[in-house]
């Protein structure tokens, strides 16, 4: 167990704080690219990191993520005119592209220059996988955007959906990396079903052994953490789990069964709903789907630089050491 002070500091990611400052070194899912479905879309509400943004697809299609408050009165940008190459404030219409530079400022003087000695914050984004993206650390550290094998392959192969939850990351993340209650929460008791198991999970029906042994190894971008259960005589069962810094999971699938992803990215610490304690996760998960053609590997790894493939994390049955 962790002490109240340790569980702060572990949980709290605002600006300034030690893991706030820690997940602003990593790109992170903020939303889904078909929240923003075409050029000059309505913009959409975020709240990342226990910052208020708002995100908008301009009339090029390039997606901006901006501050929410409009600099000049406080007025929340989600209200404002998406057109013509930026977001206009409602209140005095004050114009921002994706950059955050002012273009317009249409209640001063033609001839004002003060427009351009106002910014207004913003985070670059990407988008891949039918997810948007944003890096909200120092511009001097900005890392690549990580080479995932769901963001590679033909959307046709890819389902992304996001939830949010009442906790915090954390707690999101111990309950994908711990495959021991998978003994338990998700296992088929009764034999004649376990041909109809969830897929993926058909070796875990079967298994009869529940007392997994964890072994877990340091990887250049998280933990690979393998829970083994005795199978038979013979063979033990196999959960490898990876987990990817800052707080992103892969949990074991089988062979040939859709592959799962999960980025928790906490949203706050502190909501206004009355509950000034609970946190609140936004958790995106993107399903692979099986693909022919994609090689299987029965190692744990991945190539450098890029984190662990999607295939090299799997759940099998393997022959013991004699």
């Amino acid at each position: 167990m962790i002490s109240k002070e340790e569980n702060e500091l572990l949980c709290r990611t605002g600006p300034g704080t030690p893991m706030g400052d820690l997940f602003r070194r990593f790109w992170l899912p903020v939303a889904l690219s078909r929240e923003l479905p075409k050029p000059d879309c309505p913009p959409v509400r975020l709240r990342i990191l226990s910052e208020d943004l708002v995100a908008f697809r301009d009339t090029t299609g390039k997606v901006g993520l901006l501050a929410r408050y409009c600099p000049h009165r406080g007025a929340s940008l989600f209200f404002g005119r998406n057109e013509e190459g930026g977001l206009r404030c409602v209140y005095h219409g004050w114009k921002f592209d994706v950059t955050g530079a002012c273009v317009d400022m249409p209640n001063e003087p033609a001839e004002c220059n003060f427009k351009h000695k106002i910014r207004q914050t913003t985070y670059p984004t990407r988008e891949a996988g039918g997810v948007i993206w944003a890096y909200m650390g120092p511009q001097a550290m900005m890392p690549e955007l990580p080479q995932l094998e769901w963001t590679l392959v033909p959307q046709n192969q890819v389902y992304v959906h996001k939830r949010f939850q009442h906790c915090n990351y954390l707690q999101n993340v111990e309950g994908e990396v711990d495959s021991s209650p998978v003994s338990f929460l998700h296992r088929e008791f009764q034999p004649e079903k376990f041909d109809a198991a969830i897929a993926g999970q058909v070796l875990l029906a079967r298994a009869k052994d529940s007392a997994r042994k964890f072994l877990v190894e340091e990887t250049e971008y998280g933990l690979a953490i393998g829970a083994r259960r005795n199978w038979d005589a013979n063979q033990y069962y196999w959960r490898l789990t990876q987990f990817l810094m800052p707080s992103f999971t892969l949990i074991p699938s089988e062979a040939g069964s859709p592959i799962n992803f999960t980025a928790a990215v906490p949203v706050d610490h502190a909501r206004d709903s009355g509950q000034p304690d609970t946190p609140l996760v936004l958790s995106t998960k993107a399903i692979e789907r099986p693909h022919s053609s994609m090689p299987r590997s029965e190692n744990v790894g991945g190539a450098a630089g890029h984190g662990p493939s999607m295939v090299d994390r799997h759940a099998t049955v393997g022959r013991r050491r004699t």
